[in-house]
């Protein structure tokens, strides 16, 4: 159970709960991201446990072990089916736009091109609108 017995209603509270967070491989812990007042606001919430896999994060708040920030292609499923619910959904920003790198060419191979243009349609048709936060601000 987290420090106040639920889920927290606003970033402020963040201190009081029981946070995971996800390392990268650089060391660096990955920031929480949230829109307060129209402005982007980066949190590193004090963590009691913190990972560098996604999948083992996601574990640990299925055990019940914490609250974290993920993205959405990763749970989506499990909040539509009731596996996770969304807390702070009202201070989300916008999905993230998704890049593909590549060395830089006069000319792309076409199995490249190919696989560009499949990715994108693939990633333009998935539906992240999944999030029922019972705690947002009445709209």
């Amino acid at each position: 159970m987290d420090g106040l017995g639920g889920l927290p209603r606003s970033v402020e509270e963040l201190p009081s709960h029981h946070c995971i967070n996800f390392r990268f491989a650089s060391g660096r812990i990955h920031e929480w991201e949230f829109v307060l007042d129209g402005q982007l606001r980066k949190e590193t919430p004090k963590a009691g446990l913190t990972f560098n896999d996604a999948d083992l994060v996601l574990s640990a708040v299925l055990d019940g072990q914490g609250i974290a920030q993920m993205a959405s292609y990763q749970i989506c499923d499990l909040l539509r089916e009731g596996g996770l619910v969304a807390c702070l959904a009202q201070y989300a920003p916008d999905d993230r736009d998704h890049y593909l790198s590549y060395l830089r060419q006069q000319r792309l191979p076409s199995h490249i091109r190919v696989f560009i243009d499949h990715m994108t349609a693939a990633i333009r048709a998935l539906d992240f609108r999944c999030v029922n936060d019972p705690l947002a601000a009445p709209g």
